[in-house]
């Protein structure tokens, strides 16, 4: 009885020191931050077992389109370049699963998943570009549309570009530019993290994180509306592949990721932030250099990106199905058309070759020459000219030219070659094999 009254009073004098105004603040506040530290423990262990089921669903769905597209997807190029898209949400979705469990190491994550998407929309680029059947055949149609493409908002007020080789320069380049500048802030990010001068989510002038930030943000908004440009401009000849959903996941990914880690950054900061915030800190940074300046939103970023990639994979399953193309159609197009894998090491070579990284390098000599590609068309209209001049004296003869140019320049032509469109305004090289052929006609232009 006397040890239930010693417990009564001590109660009841916790009780009365708890509300003591002199006390009140410090210890109600201590127990407020037990309570939100033990919620957050408990659902720390959630998120993650939550994130991690999302995560390996998304990346199961996705590995599942990926080997169909090498087993029956025969087109090398634009296999490749579809794998590379593909290989979005298994990355984006294990970087986010891990940046969740080691938050510590979360910018580090963040800074390499974009890294990856400055590849992603390269390898989107090129799709576009390889289904046209290349850079300079892309050119040659574009200089053949009665208008230019004029500028939308919020470049409208910028002066019209010119149409043809100069467009798709500034467009591919524009593009492109966002690979080597993710490169140099990934970087340079890294150097900073080690030496604890990046201050992750910080806007203060003496971090790097500011600067970097501006940076990427403006490459990344750059290239994302100089790929709206290029989607502008050749929607009309993508129609038979369904363009508009290709366009719409590759830059919700790249774009709506991003925006949507800083609408819950700029949520959690105007909010009202818990008190064991500090604590948080404190448990998940060890190091004060790499004192993450929003954990919370970091976290609830990472969750809600590894929920969202099962979506994306259910949505390139529609906009990149594997039997999206008649593979009867492309057997005479020499050079693209290959047998399926035969094993499992097969496999494993098509899916190395389609990360190849590298091939975007060759590729910037090439898009350097296509602003000049208006000179060297005067030469062909001039070929053209003198065949057309030929193929008036005789139909057979023209089935015949007709024939023998398909037949030479198949390897040259993307899927897009069959449509009407795509044949009339394809850039017509004549072989040497084709010149001896056309020479005894020649004399008719001086007729």
């Amino acid at each position: 009885m006397s040890n239930a009254t010693n417990v009564s009073s001590s109660g009841l004098a916790g009780a009365q020191s708890c509300v003591n105004a002199t006390s009140l603040s410090k210890q109600c506040g201590e127990i407020s931050t037990l309570v939100d530290l033990t919620w957050f423990y408990f659902t720390e262990r959630w998120a993650a077992a939550v994130a991690f089921l999302f995560a390996l669903t998304a990346s199961i769905l996705s590995l599942q389109q990926i080997v169909a597209h090498m087993r029956y997807n025969k087109h090398r190029d634009l296999r490749n370049y579809t794998v590379r898209i593909l290989f979005m949400v298994p990355i984006f979705s294990a970087e986010s699963f891990l940046a969740l469990c080691f938050i510590q190491q979360a910018p580090v994550m963040r800074m390499l998943r974009e890294f990856y998407e400055a590849f992603a929309l390269f390898s989107f680029t090129q799709y576009v570009i390889t289904y046209l059947g290349s850079a300079y055949n892309l050119a040659h149609m574009l200089a053949e549309e009665k208008d230019p493409v004029r500028h939308v908002f919020p470049f409208c007020c910028f002066k019209t570009w010119p149409k043809g080789g100069k467009f798709l320069y500034y467009t591919l380049m524009g593009i492109l530019q966002y690979i080597p500048i993710s490169i140099c802030i990934t970087t340079v990010g890294l150097v900073c993290w080690y030496m604890g001068t990046y201050g992750d989510g910080s806007f203060d002038a003496r971090t790097a994180y500011v600067y970097l930030t501006f940076v990427q943000n403006f490459s990344q908004v750059w290239a994302l509306y100089c790929l709206v440009l290029l989607y502008k401009a050749t929607r009309t000849r993508l129609r038979d592949i369904n363009p508009l959903r290709k366009f719409l996941c590759i830059k919700l990914i790249v774009f709506f990721t991003w925006w949507q880690s800083f609408l819950i950054t700029v949520l959690t900061r105007v909010s009202m932030i818990s008190e064991a915030d500090s604590e948080i800190k404190e448990h998940w940074n060890s190091d004060a250099g790499h004192m993450l300046q929003d954990p919370i939103g970091e976290g609830l970023t990472n969750l809600v990106i590894c929920i969202e990639m099962v979506f994306f994979a259910l949505a390139h399953k529609f906009a990149y199905p594997y039997t999206e193309f008649d593979h009867e159609q492309w057997k005479e197009i020499r050079g693209t058309f290959h047998e399926e894998p035969e094993s499992h090491f097969d496999l494993w070579c098509m899916c190395v070759e389609g990360l190849n990284l590298l091939d975007f390098v060759p590729k910037i000599d090439e898009y350097h020459g296509i602003d000049t590609e208006k000179a060297e068309a005067k030469n062909r209209d001039a070929e053209i000219k003198a065949v057309n001049c030929w193929k008036s004296d005789t139909g057979e003869a023209t089935s015949h030219l007709e024939k023998h140019i398909r037949k030479r320049h198949g390897a040259k032509l993307g899927p897009a070659y069959g449509s009407f469109n795509a044949f009339n305004t394809e850039m017509f090289e004549i072989n040497q094999e084709a010149h001896d052929e056309t020479a005894s006609s020649s004399s008719c232009s001086l007729m």
